[in-house]
């Protein structure tokens, strides 16, 4: 594994607070899954809005 691949994956070990997840990274590291932790720890997040719409501002709600 690369070594900014490696940090990134430490990183978010460390911070991680589901042992779940933490148990599911440390399979894929110790199975040396490289392309699974690459697609995993690249490219950028995409969200939507979560259903808002319009303009929110001071003292408005949705």
């Amino acid at each position: 594994m690369n070594t900014h691949l490696q940090h990134q994956v430490n990183q978010w070990l460390q911070q991680d607070p589901d042992p779940k997840t933490q148990q599911a990274l440390h399979t894929l590291v110790d199975n040396q899954d490289e392309d699974a932790l690459t697609a995993m720890f690249s490219g950028r997040l995409a969200f939507g809005t979560a259903g808002l719409r319009g303009v929110v501002g001071h003292g408005q709600w949705p």
